[in-house]
């Protein structure tokens, strides 16, 4: 057998393992977002009239119903409504809010949630995770119920957003911290003519849009490692500069809810 042919099979066998473990890492990844999906939920809002409309996503974090999402999403919410993977609509009858950090605890009368596990340490620089919600809830067809997923990395960690409070014909108030002219803050379905200043924020790449707030970041082994809050983007469309709060930062309604780093009751 000649070198150059032991070459060609040696380059071929390495090729094959490469395609085998690469359809292992994915199949194993396609098993933990089945798992976890149920622990995601859409988040909904009424008006007097009754009319819910969907504002965004939630994570469940404990089976008696307490359900982590972004303040934002509720915020000024007459009733608020929480629709589960399995279609089932319930009403969330309670919720303690962190204004500081744009987290919010609600919860829900549904029964047999599935909580997520949460992560007992911090994301690092450049880890791959994935983002679950619901983005553009109420224009996509098909399995609606079921959370989006998009992949990516950790951009940075310790990031922090300061929107200043907008004035007419797009000037800004609060000049000691102006954006570049052009970029606003995208909350959920926020304009971007809100103020938020939010510090402890996970900066990812993986696709979110208005929806997507209130949802999962999670890391290769399903653990919640934050909540997604917001994008930066200079067109109205996203460009990668995706934020989550980090589940410490989430630690007293974590523990309110009896959830806990690392599990839940």
């Amino acid at each position: 057998m000649s070198r150059r042919f032991c070459l060609i099979l040696l380059g071929v066998q390495i090729s094959l393992l490469s395609s085998s473990a690469f359809a292992a890492e994915e199949g194993r990844l396609e098993k933990m977002v089945d798992r976890i999906t149920p622990s995601i939920v859409q988040v909904g809002v009424a008006t007097g009239t009754m009319e819910v409309s969907t504002v965004g996503s939630g994570v469940v974090v404990s089976a008696n119903g307490y359900i982590l999402t972004a303040k934002h999403n509720i915020t000024g919410a007459a009733h608020v409504f929480v629709k589960t993977s399995t279609g089932t609509v319930c009403p969330a009858l309670f919720y303690v809010a962190d204004a500081h950090r744009d987290i919010a605890l609600i919860k829900a009368q549904c029964k047999r949630l599935t909580p997520i596990a949460v992560s007992k340490r911090e994301p690092l620089r450049g880890e791959e995770i994935l983002a679950l919600g619901f983005p553009a809830s109420n224009m996509i067809q098909g399995t609606r119920d079921e959370a989006s997923v998009s992949k990516g990395i950790v951009s940075g960690v310790n990031r922090a957003i300061r929107e200043p409070r907008k004035l007419e014909d797009g000037e800004y108030g609060d000049d000691s911290n102006i954006q570049p002219k052009g970029w606003f803050l995208r909350e959920g379905s926020s304009d971007g003519s809100s103020s938020l200043y939010v510090e402890s924020l996970i900066q990812i790449d993986a696709m979110v849009n208005p929806g997507s707030s209130g949802g999962a970041l999670v890391n290769t082994n399903g653990e919640l490692l934050g909540i997604i809050l917001s994008q930066i983007t200079n067109t109205g469309s996203n460009v990668g500069m995706n934020f989550a709060i980090s589940v410490k930062e989430a630690a007293l309604l974590l523990a309110f809810s009896g959830a806990s780093s690392g599990g839940n009751r």
